[in-house]
């Protein structure tokens, strides 16, 4: 797991990207400590997963994929030249 953070004097956000993938943000708020255990934040901020639920939650992502099967409007609409969807996975 990879986390950033950025500050200002009103406010932390923090972003994180689990196994390679697009950052996602964590926290948009407050200023946090300078202390804060941003890998303890970004677990906190893990769906749970129970019975008769998908086996994972698709990612919050700065730029939502369709190839990760995610649900609403992806980030980026490509197509081929000849108009072929195409379906980009970003890993960072």
């Amino acid at each position: 797991m990879q986390t950033w953070r950025l500050d200002d004097t009103r406010q932390t956000m923090v972003l994180a990207a689990i196994r390679g993938r697009l950052p996602e943000v964590i926290y948009w708020g407050a200023p946090l400590p300078q202390t804060e255990d941003l890998e303890v934040l970004a677990r906190g901020h893990r769906l749970d997963i129970t019975g008769g639920m998908l086996d994972e939650n698709p990612d919050l992502s700065i730029c939502p994929e369709a190839s990760r099967t995610f649900p609403g409007q992806p980030g980026l609409i490509v197509r081929d030249i000849d108009g072929t969807p195409m379906l980009p996975k970003f890993c960072y």
